[in-house]
């Protein structure tokens, strides 16, 4: 079957609480509630979901966010919100309502998990512990899911926290511990409870705490309660028995004072006072029944939680029990509302074979009997042992089989009455199973063996399955009772007979029961869909023939069974904290019990068939298989040769159909044609005919990137041939659609485009817009496709989510609040998912059909989805979905047919939808229901119907209106009366009425704005505006109306639309360039006025053009060359202001790829496809010159240049000019030459009149080329690199000589700038992105103002401008017009950064160390055991004691600006080794972050202290940052930088950290740094820095920084919303002597670089201005202090500089009246840090020193050793 199951599950009931965590039960408030009589909710865990119950309806509601089990929960004072905490690795605090299940903030900072949670008085703020290593307490505004403050807990477990009433403290209270913890700024600042010997106290285990009126009353296992004031034990109360520790306390708001609840199970209640109030509870007696069971006490009356709300406590205890205790003076009951199984294990369970009821057991030596339509406990017996496996007998189900973990077998009747018992095995039972005659028992047992027994012989043993080689796990009886199928442990089957001897699978075909064995023929695809987990039970329901499949990860999927293969579409579920030891399905299967082995938990699920009835009489309808008018037709996807038919079957000629049903497969698999070639290993041919220059000197400055920037500042073209309905207005009137990757919002007003740009990789495929019309949300094809949440006024991004979706995102809509998002992928599956995107969460998932999902929205809170065959509507409940397949009601007038196919489907409101299909139909559908036709679209009498597929549909559900619009080119408009539910047709358009020249009619979008506005996209890439076409006055409508005068209709935007778009020119004097493709037709575009002014249609596909250059001979009016894909070459006026054709030729027989004109004019060559140019005459009426044809491949570029005489220059038009004189001459034709470049990266030269071949590449070295663009040959070297995709296109700037910028493109969608020539592999680049597909042509405008870029499969044409122009001006201000010289040696001392190489060595593995590792061991003969040694029990295992840091002696000093001062002068950071540090100077204590695995080699604290970044080196090296309060880690960020992380800092503002690498480019990367945890540590741009080393860094406000280093200075920019990188070089100009820059920092607004002769650079702008020099030596560490900066020398010298740059006060390290107990022994400074007065300074002998900046004191903080290695180490014997 290739449809998925027919069924859902919907959780109804859950019979578990997690009791073996502290006080995670509590009240909630709801409406109805009066606080007196108590309240009706509450909460509490179950597994993965937090369970919301009302004791007065009895029900339960689910909160199913968490991936795992829920530790923690704590109820907001208000009684609504609900905060829970869980386990993972990474363990989100979730703030959920418990009315409407709706989450409201994930607080994201623990790992392990939240053991702890409490919130405070007034509700705004919550407190959270975790269970890492160091206990990490964190108070958060969980409103702005911002952390508050954080702190440690110790190494000691926490077992209870709470917040004091004013806010202002927080006691955490464990193992011998008690904290309370002050807010300071960012941190929590903890500090011991004090037990004086007079107070009687002492410390042991605290289990519990609570604050009454600010004193802190702390629970203890003596079953004392200490209350404490300011810190300090002030009382002690023996509220309970002596050693029973009080487990619970929490405030009583009846009493004014405190509810307790201890080991000894009894609950006390007291006042503000502490005197008891009223007579204590005891949970062991008090209950009202003996026997435990359903009413009774619990297993375990040990109090863990306790509550109190009006006259009503909640208990929770430790054996799993939830109880209400009513204490009034006339009334007092316990009731017992939640029972569980409790312990370590549930792993048995069994259903009924005829009544609804099933029974468990487990290791709590508990046997239950539940029902499932009261949902109660019915009965319960207490075991000898822990059962391990049920089974009821066959038919009646009389008898109940219990196995034992002792191996023991006891049989029950239903009032479990013990009947029978026996035992043959020692080891546990593992399964038992009545044969379906009932005449046989099998028992299976972990020694391997399968016991059989006779029920009629009393259960006497008949035979014994021996052969199994492990635990036998599963078995399964055939239908016959003949014949035994068993598993074990290592997936082994056998096969019985009913005498337990082993028999070959061929002696017959075995029909099996009620399949349980998890490994067999037809489970096969389960595994293969398990990814590595493990299936631990499967059960068959065979009325549905539905399998259900529990694995280890608390998984459970529904399959149509059999699975034979992976991959069969199914749905999962998810609840269970994680193994599922069992599922089984309840006769008939109406139902699905599962069972939770670690959790404990048994849930029940309604096992329902994702269809509604057919008719009211259940005979008819769905046995029926022809239908007449009126029957009740099942629309559904369940027919799978209909949903999967071919689409020739369907009859679908529509071309953009066919493109969009193919989408999947054509944009996952797509390349360009085969006319690019595949990057391959080969022979490089054209290396020899490469040859260096005459004079070429290489200059440094080259392996650098070029300081020109591209802005995309338009776009033509929009995407619509394979994707609709993404064209939409935003709330402020602009348009926004899809075109290649880019997000495109067109402000008309303005007549702007803006874009999101640069965050999705691929092709957008789908769009959506928020209902406040400002947020957007666009999906794209991919592996694992994106889907990005914009802004659409900022274009910044909201959210990126990502990993459910395979292929692609082929449909996206919000729902009506915004809130949540819906997305359908491209995968075999079409899967749909619902997203909360602010949250960044997927909250359900679901697979749809094996046929392409063509439609999608949300009617109400449900889901629609529809498709070629099939119309689904999905109820979104929990985290699950629940299926229903739409009908036609019966005696609706609407007949179904099987040829049924939803294209679009959109809301009407909460309760209507209506969807189009590909015939012309539009049905209105009620719930899940076809609604009557009868009114259905009726306007003026008259009925309306589209003739052809409607592919584009747009509703309002505020003003009522709808838009139709179909492949013919219709439209429609309608108006929806939601009382008379009916739609009424207002006015009809055509587009053939229109007076412009439209690419195709064919509608693939429209949206209307205000009832006024109607935009139309089509088919042919337009888009469409019409003006004040809204509803109007309709009563006179008659079938069809007419364009109105009065109504404004505009092109917004058009493209090309078909195949792909390769043919672009550039004008030579204009701003304007011409564009072809597949489409047949050419454009001429301006770009100054954006606009299409031209256009042309050929009579073939058009690939290739040229302009010829301006001269007297064509009169300075330029041909246009057009090169056709059927061979002939079509010249015609240039800017097509005539259809006359200049010129045809016609002596190519194939297509045509390259045209090029001389650059004097006087010949045109044209490169074609069948391997040959063709040169003509330009001047003599295209006379044809000859034909060379002796190339291999086809040509794809072809350049023109010449050997100039001494003297001589060409300049940027082509004129070859003398230097000095500039009088120019002209050139002639045989003194031209051609480069010409093939599809098999070949190169050769060709003279252009003899048309001879030059052999030898040396005598054409010196040739200057008017224009380049080659990708091969010496000046583009370099552009080629590992990695990188093959270069489609190359261009060289004109004014290269003043600012040499060379573009390239290539088949990934790239666009890069370098300088030009790049003549090294590797050199810098800056990377451009927009176009999601191979950009087959680049061209820079005459002017060098603008780059134009055309992409081949996105059929998108890019205008990019440049600030080419505008750099040549800088230049020429600065003097430096003619040549930079950023290459020229250097003056300066180049040592100040030789202390830095052993970074570099160490990340290129360079370490040093001994060997003895790899030596051979001849020690090992000479060791021999002692004669009395005994191998004790525990040898080889690991021991008991662990060790714990507690302080590290060292400071890693051959780094630079790695040491600061935290969030206080008090606090200081630093590392060694592969350890973060932060040092409280007061407490002499250290914090520790151990997240490293290699040596941390850059450190950066966050201006606000809260937050610290360290770096390290390695193949992959990491960048952790980490919280400085607590040592927890917020975020590793990993994959980018390679060998290490040589440089970190934090902008101004905090809110980015930058990075630069320790590879050979020294690549940069920007990070989030601020945020939720979704967007913490995003990589939000990266670049390649700079081939010569990077040494300092800075940060500044508005998203910039300097780099500095060996040679360079670069001032970066960065754009957040597009994640871009820009850059400009420093100009050192005339004053600045040395280029060694070894730190840097901002003072003001302006750049600081410290030099390597000990000056300092002030920056304005760009340039050098102001420099000063007080070092001798190199200056190696700049930071800011509070009147200016603090540098810090080689020299020793320690200097405050004031902010016009003057020397205020000076430090000498290396002063000789310096106290030696504070003298560094090497004075060089490494780092500095300021705070306050204070200045933190950290030299090269590993000596940290803080010097007061008033006084001139100095004081030593830490001292380490340093240089070479470490080896000697001793304890001192005598020293304590």
């Amino acid at each position: 079957k290739e449809d998925g199951p027919p069924t859902y599950l919907e959780l109804e009931w859950v019979y578990g609480y997690n009791s073996r965590f502290r006080s995670n039960i509590d009240y909630l408030k709801s409406p109805t509630d009066n606080d007196k009589d108590g309240r009706s909710r509450f909460a509490y865990p179950a597994a993965g979901v937090a369970i919301v119950y009302d004791k007065v309806k009895n029900t339960q509601c689910f909160y199913k966010a968490h991936t795992d089990e829920i530790l923690s929960l704590a109820v907001h004072p208000g009684g609504v919100f609900v905060a829970t905490g869980q386990r993972g690795n990474k363990a989100p605090v979730h703030v959920w309502n418990s009315m409407t299940l709706e989450t409201e903030a994930v607080l994201t900072l623990h790992t392990r998990g939240v053991s702890l949670l409490a919130w405070g008085e007034d509700g705004s703020r919550l407190v959270s512990v975790g269970i890492d290593d160091s206990h990490t307490v964190a108070l958060w505004d969980w409103r702005m899911k911002k952390i508050v403050a954080s702190g440690i807990g110790g190494d000691g477990v926490l077992l209870a926290v709470a917040i004091s009433e004013d806010g202002r403290t927080i006691v955490a209270v464990g193992v011998k511990q008690i904290l309370f913890f002050l807010v300071d700024g960012r941190a929590l600042r903890s500090k011991k409870g004090l037990i004086g010997k007079s107070s009687g106290g002492r410390r042991q285990a605290f289990t519990s705490c609570a604050y009454l009126n600010n004193d802190a009353y702390v629970g203890c296992a003596s079953g004392e309660i200490y209350k404490f004031n300011k810190r300090r034990v002030v009382a002690i109360y023996q509220a309970h028995g002596i050693s029973e520790p009080v487990n619970s306390l929490s405030r009583c708001a009846v009493s004014g004072g405190l509810i307790s609840g201890g080991e000894d199970g009894i609950v006390l209640i007291w006042d503000k006072s502490m005197k008891m109030v009223g007579s204590p509870t005891d949970m062991a007696e008090d209950v009202g029944e003996e026997r435990i069971g359903s009413g009774g006490v619990s297993t375990d009356c040990s109090v863990v939680s306790s509550q109190m709300a009006g006259n009503f406590v909640l208990l929770g205890t430790r054996g799993g029990d939830i109880f209400e205790v009513k204490k009034t003076d006339t009334d007092s009951y316990v009731k017992k509302i939640v029972c569980s199984h409790a312990d370590k294990y549930a792993n048995s369970l069994a259903a009924h074979p005829s009544e609804l009821v099933f029974a468990t057991s487990g290791s709590d030596k508990t046997l239950r009997i539940w029902s499932v339509r009261r949902k109660v406990l019915v009965d319960m017996r207490v075991l000898p042992a822990a059962g391990t496996a049920l089974g009821f007998s066959s038919g009646s189900g009389d008898s109940l089989c219990l196995g034992m973990s002792t191996g023991g077998v006891a049989i029950f009747d239903m009032n479990l009455n013990v009947v029978n018992t026996f035992q043959h095995s020692d080891k546990a039972i593992s399964c038992v199973k009545y044969s379906p005659d009932g005449s046989l028992l099998a028992v299976g047992s972990e020694d391997t063996n399968i016991y059989l027994y006779s029920v009629d012989r009393g259960y006497s043993r008949t035979g014994v399955c021996r052969g199994h080689s492990s635990p036998v796990t599963h078995f399964d009886f055939s239908k016959s009772s003949r014949f035994l199928q068993s598993n074990d442990a290592e997936h082994d089957i056998m096969l019985w007979n009913q005498w337990g001897d082993a028999v070959s699978f061929g002696a017959e075909n075995v029909n099996l029961t009620r399949t349980t064995c998890t490994v067999n023929s037809n489970c096969v695809g389960l595994w293969e869909d398990c990814k590595g987990g493990e299936i631990l039970s499967v059960n068959v329901d065979p009325t549905t023939s539905v399998l259900c499949s529990g694995d280890n990860y608390g998984r459970l999927k529904l399959y149509n069974y059999p699975v034979p293969r992976g991959g069969s579409l199914h749905l999962t579920f998810r609840g269970h904290a994680g193994a599922v030891s069992n599922v089984r399905f309840s006769d008939g299967g109406h139902y699905l019990y599962s069972m939770g082995k670690t959790d404990c938990c048994v849930m029940q699920y309604k096992h329902e068939l994702d269809m509604m009835e057919l008719s009211d009489d259940e005979d008819e309808g769905e046995e029926k298989k022809e239908t007449n008018e009126g029957e009740d037709i099942q629309v559904s996807g369940m027919t799978p040769a209909k949903s999967t038919a071919p689409l020739e079957e369907l009859s679908v000629s529509d071309p953009f159909l066919l493109d969009e049903l193919h989408a999947a497969e054509a944009l996952t698999t797509k390349s360009s044609e085969s006319s690019i070639p595949k990057e391959e290993e080969r022979v490089k041919q054209y290396l020899s005919m490469i040859a260096e220059p005459t004079g070429f000197h290489f200059k440094d400055e080259l392996l650098g990137s070029t300081d020109c920037d591209l802005e995309l500042q338009w776009v033509h073209g929009y995407r619509s041939q394979d994707c609709r309905n993404t064209l939409r207005y935003s709330s402020s009137g602009s348009i926004v659609y899809n075109c290649a990757a880019l997000g495109v919002c067109y402000n008309k007003p303005t007549d702007t485009q803006h874009f999101q740009q640069g965050t999705h990789t691929d092709d957008i495929l789908s769009l959506a817009i928020h209902p406040d019309g400002n947020i957007c949300a666009t999906g794209q094809v991919g592996d694992i496709p994106m889907i990005v949440v914009w802004e659409v006024s900022t274009q910044q991004t909201k959210s990126i989510l990502t990993g459910f979706h395979r292929r692609g995102v082929a449909l996206l809509q919000f729902n009506y609040t915004g809130k949540l998002l819906l997305s359908v992928g491209l995968d075999d599956h079409n899967s749909l998912a619902v997203y909360n995107w602010e949250q960044g969460r997927c909250i359900a998932t679901a697979v749809v059909s094996m046929s392409k999902v063509m439609a999608a929205c949300f009617v109400g809170e449900r889901v629609v989805t529809g498709g070629n065959g099939f119309l689904k509507f999905w109820d979104l409940k929990g985290n699950d979905f629940s299926c229903q397949n739409g009908i036609f009601k019966k005696g609706s007038g609407v007949r179904g047919r099987e040829d049924f196919f939803v294209m679009c489907a959109e809301p009407l409101d909460d309760k209507f939808c209506l969807t189009t299909g590909v015939n012309g139909e539009m049905v209105v559908w009620e719930e899940c229901t076809a609604h009557s036709g009868k009114d259905l679209i009726v306007g003026g009498g008259k009925v309306f119907k589209h003739k052809e597929s409607i592919n584009a549909l747009f509703t309002n559900i505020e003003t009522k209106e709808v838009v139709t619009g179909d492949r013919s080119g219709a439209i429609g408009i309608w108006l929806w009366d939601g009382k008379e539910e009916n739609l009424t047709l207002c006015k009809v358009f055509r587009l053939e009425d229109l007076e412009f020249d439209l690419s195709s009619l064919s509608i693939r979008s429209v949206c209307m704005m205000n009832g006024e506005d109607l935009l139309i996209g089509t088919g042919g890439s337009e888009i469409v505006e019409v003006k004040s076409a809204g509803v109007g006055d309709f009563s006179t409508f008659e079938g069809t109306i007419d364009w109105p005068k009065d109504i404004g209709v505009t092109v917004i935007s058009e493209g090309h639309c078909a195949g792909e778009v390769w043919g672009l020119a550039v004008h030579p004097g204009k701003n304007e360039f011409v564009t072809a493709g597949d489409d047949k037709m050419l454009r001429l575009w301006n770009t100054t006025s954006k606009d299409c002014l031209k256009r042309r249609t050929m009579e073939w596909k058009c690939r290739a053009l040229a302009y010829s250059p301006l001269g007297s001979w064509n009169q300075n009016q330029p041909h246009l060359a057009c090169g056709l894909n059927n061979g002939k070459v079509v010249v015609i006026d240039g800017e097509m202001r005539t259809d006359h054709v200049l010129a045809e030729l016609t002596h190519s027989t194939q297509w045509i790829q390259e045209i090029c004109y001389s650059f004097e004019g006087s010949r045109m060559v044209v490169g074609s496809h069948d391997n040959a140019i063709f040169i003509y005459d330009v001047q003599n009426a295209y006379s044809f010159c000859g034909k060379i044809d002796s190339f291999t491949s086809f040509l794809t570029h072809i350049d023109f240049g010449t050997l100039l005489r001494e003297g001589e220059t060409m300049n940027e038009k082509g004129v070859v000019v003398n230097a000095k004189g500039g009088r120019s001459r002209n050139v002639e034709v045989e003194e031209i030459w051609m480069q010409v470049c093939t599809g098999d990266d070949s190169i050769s030269f060709w003279n252009l009149k003899t048309m001879e071949k030059q052999e030898s590449a040396n005598k054409l070295k010196d040739l200057v080329f008017a224009t380049y663009s080659q990708t091969l040959g010496f000046p583009v070297q370099g552009i080629k690199g590992k990695g990188k995709s093959k270069v489609l296109s190359v261009d060289r700037n004109h004014i290269y000589r003043k600012v040499p910028v060379l573009a390239t493109s290539d088949e990934l969608g790239v666009i890069r700038l370098y300088n030009y020539p790049c003549v090294n592999e590797g050199a810098a680049e800056k990377t451009f992105l927009g176009h999601s597909a191979a950009v087959t042509n680049i061209r820079f405008t005459f002017d060098d103002g603008s780059l134009v870029s055309i992409g081949g499969g996105d059929r998108t044409v890019c205008v990019w401008k440049t600030d080419i122009v505008e750099e040549a001006r800088e230049l020429e201000a600065a003097g430096m017009a003619s040549d930079s010289d950023g290459g020229a040696g250097f003056d300066g001392d180049v040592d100040a950064e030789e202390d830095d190489d052993g970074l570099f060595d160490m990340a290129q593995g360079k370490r040093s160390g001994g060997d003895e590792f790899m030596a051979v061991k001849p020690y090992l003969g000479a060791i021999r055991e002692p004669s009395t040694w005994k191998e004790p029990e525990d040898c080889g295992e690991k021991p008991d004691s662990e060790l714990s840091l507690n302080f590290v002696y060292g400071y890693r000093s051959d780094c630079r600006n790695n040491l600061s001062y935290g969030d206080s002068v008090t606090e200081i950071v630093y590392h060694v080794a592969g350890v973060g540090i932060k040092y409280d100077l007061e407490e002499k204590s250290q914090l520790f972050n151990l997240a490293h695995s290699d040596d941390i080699c850059s450190c950066a604290v966050h201006p606000e202290g809260h937050t610290v970044a360290t770096g390290e080196v390695g193949k992959t090296p990491a960048i952790v940052l980490w919280d400085s309060n607590s040592g927890s880690t917020l975020m590793t960020m990993k994959g980018y930088h390679k060998r290490g992380i040589s440089l970190l800092t934090f902008s101004d503002d905090g809110k980015l950290l930058y990075s630069v690498g320790m590879d050979d480019d020294h690549s940069i990367a920007v990070y989030a740094s601020e945020g939720s945890h979704s967007n913490l540590g995003t990589l939000i741009a990266k670049a390649k820095g700079s081939r010569s080393k990077m040494l300092a860094i800075a940060g500044f406000k508005e998203n910039q920084f300097c780099l500095a280093g060996k040679s360079e200075v670069k001032f970066f920019n960065v754009n957040v919303v597009k994640g871009e990188l820009s850059s400009k070089k420093g100009l050192f100009g005339k004053k600045a002597k040395n280029r060694v820059c070894v730190s840097c920092c901002y003072l003001g607004p302006d750049a600081v670089t410290g030099q390597a002769d000990g000056s300092m650079y002030l920056w304005k702008g760009r340039s050098a201005s102001i420099v000063r020099r007080e070092h001798s030596a190199a200056v190696n560490t700049l930071r800011k202090c509070r009147d200016g900066l603090v540098s810090g020398g080689r020299d020793g010298l320690v200097i405050v500089w004031s902010e016009s740059l003057t020397a205020t006060r000076k430090f000498d390290l290396t002063d000789p009246k310096l106290d030696a107990s504070v003298k560094p022994i090497v004075g060089d400074v490494r780092s500095v840090s300021s705070m306050g007065n204070k200045i933190l300074v950290g030299t090269k002998s590993s000596d940290i020193l803080e010097l007061d900046i008033p006084t001139g004191e100095a004081r030593g903080l830490l001292h380490g050793h340093y240089g070479g290695e470490l080896w000697g180490i001793d304890y001192n014997p005598i020293a304590a």
